[in-house]
């Protein structure tokens, strides 16, 4: 039978060089018309011309995937064109290899709309086009650094964590419906996006072990056609991946505070504004998501210790309740913010506001979220993109510049919501459950970067909260609070800043969820969807 395709079309971002190119020049060979997207043109006129040798269609699309909107265009611009996507390749990636807090807020927004939102979006519209045809086959490029949440890396490596259990998930969810989801981790790879100047980089080219994207394109494609899960090409890093799982992450920090591995990092946009603010300043704690649940707990415990506080909500009317209730009962200065945090710019204007108040922030508490329950493919796309932004956006700009202002004044915490969903890259949680294991490795490496400043980092991972984010099904809610499977929201606070206060770097708060991470861990795929359809009407419609 012959490998030719008819009629077959491959999309691929980041197509004008290294993996991509070489995934379209696999494809083209096998008679695959290919849309290739790129954001250089003198980048796409050499790759179109490279790609001539085939006798296919070449669909050039120049487009900065970082944009918002650009996956709409994308998708828009196939249906246009009458192009049906047969095969989805999410590669386009950029790495910006400096630490967070000498990262331009700009690229921070840049780098996760193209590596995380980008390529969700374009997974839900040509992933529903490839449902209801029963065919199709979708790679998703992680990384290695995705099992290597280090410093200098925090926003790259945790984007390709994300990118590791999205795929997870939408695999359980497609394979039943005839969609293949494919997850591409490569390890060290010879292109232009890579540094060899990197520790890590340069040792592999040392070992011999640094791919060539050619190799890479042609064993991806191959698996991904025989429905791998996952790929990784070369030995030594399947190796490296297994072992990984099981190297303490003191390690790394000790080796970012007493060697010269991370040094090497270049240092770009380095922000030159000042934060320094004098000893006598009082301190305040900023608190997210702060009228309700968790975060109205948090106020709580935070007030009774003698913190001034910034409470941010979304909720107007509750804000200014939950403002004068809490003004009253501890006699502190208590400032409120309304503001939509899914929003462009939250961020930018949560901290003006500080700045311009002159409130040093010395807690810093990511509690907003959103807890969105449901088959990907029948997501609405806008609430997505809202998830999304505030999990891993708002949430990265607002480290960022509460961050610095922490590291120039050598005190302060920040205390990162994640979830135990961050373990469990299931069905009808997938964007959920990915954002919440972004938020996990952000903040590991975030805490590396800040703890020789005195500034340490936490990650709360809760289970369930008896709160109005979890919409359970009355009885399977009753059934978590009898047996005390699911916490109140003011022990979940108490023990977390507690955890906070002795600067851990983790907290469950409860045993069972400990006990519970690596058997979610080890649970088969094939499991997880009985488990699911078993299931189906735990959560509230």
């Amino acid at each position: 039978m012959s490998s030719r395709a008819i009629n077959k079309t491959a999309l691929i971002t980041g197509a004008t060089s290294g993996i991509g190119l070489q995934c379209a020049h696999v494809l083209a060979a096998k008679a695959y018309d290919i849309v290739i997207i790129g954001s250089n043109p003198l980048k796409m006129e050499k790759a179109i011309s490279e790609l001539q040798q085939y006798s296919v269609k070449v669909y050039p699309l120049v487009m900065d995937l970082s944009l918002p909107e650009s996956a709409e265009n994308v998708f828009n611009y196939c249906l246009e064109n009458h192009i049906e996507i047969d095969v989805l390749i999410c590669n386009a990636g950029i790495s910006l290899g400096t630490t967070l807090i000498n990262t331009n807020i700009e690229d921070i927004r840049r780098i996760l709309y193209l590596h995380i939102i980008h390529s969700t979006l374009l997974c839900r519209l040509f992933g529903d086009k490839m449902r209801e045809r029963k065919t199709g086959n979708i790679l998703i490029v992680s990384s290695l650094t995705a099992y290597t949440p280090y410093p200098t890396m925090a926003l790259y490596a945790a984007s390709k964590r994300y990118l590791h259990s999205f795929s997870k998930s939408l695999r359980a969810e497609l394979k039943p419906q005839g969609v293949n989801i494919s997850e591409l981790c490569p390890g060290g790879v010879d292109t232009p996006i890579v540094s060899k100047k990197n520790f890590f980089i340069a040792t592999a080219a040392r070992l011999g072990v640094l791919s060539d994207p050619k190799d890479i394109a042609e064993e991806s494609i191959k698996k991904m056609f025989r429905k791998k899960a996952k790929i990784t090409p070369c030995l030594f890093y399947r190796i490296l991946i297994f072992f990984l799982r099981f190297i303490p992450h003191s390690i790394v920090v000790f080796l970012y505070k007493h060697t010269s591995i991370f040094s090497n990092q270049k240092t770009k946009n380095s922000p030159t504004e000042s934060y320094l603010y004098e000893a006598s300043t009082p301190p305040y704690a900023l608190i997210t998501g702060a009228c309700s649940g968790i975060g109205w707990s948090y106020a709580q415990v935070l007030a009774k210790k003698g913190y001034h506080l910034v409470l941010v909500s979304n909720q107007e009317k509750k804000l200014e309740e939950k403002t004068k209730i809490i003004k009253n009962k501890y006699n502190i200065d208590v400032q409120n913010i309304y503001i939509d945090l899914s929003q462009s710019n939250a961020a930018t204007t949560v901290f003006q506001f500080c700045r311009e108040k002159k409130l040093r922030i010395e807690i810093l508490i990511n509690n907003a979220g959103v807890y969105q329950a449901g088959y990907f493919l029948d997501m609405d796309k806008d609430k997505i993109n809202n998830l999304l932004y505030l999990h891993t956006i708002t949430l990265s700009k607002l480290c960022r510049y509460f961050g610095k202002m922490m590291q120039e004044n050598k005190s302060g915490y920040i205390l990162n919501m994640s979830s135990l969903a961050s373990w469990m890259p299931y069905p009808k949680i997938a964007v959920y459950a990915a954002s919440k294991r972004y938020i996990k490795n952000f903040s590991r490496s975030l805490r590396t970067e800040l703890l020789p400043y005195n500034v340490s980092v936490i990650t709360v991972a809760p289970g369930a909260v008896n709160t109005d984010l979890l919409q359970l099904a009355p009885q399977y809610r009753n059934y978590a609070i009898k047996t005390g499977i699911m916490m109140s929201a003011d022990k979940v606070a108490k023990r977390s800043l507690s955890a906070m206060f002795r600067k851990k770097s983790f907290t469950t708060t409860k045993l069972i969820n400990l006990i519970s991470i690596p058997l979610l861990l080890l649970l088969p795929l094939r499991l997880i969807i009985i488990i699911e359809n078993k299931f189906k009407n735990i959560f509230i419609k």
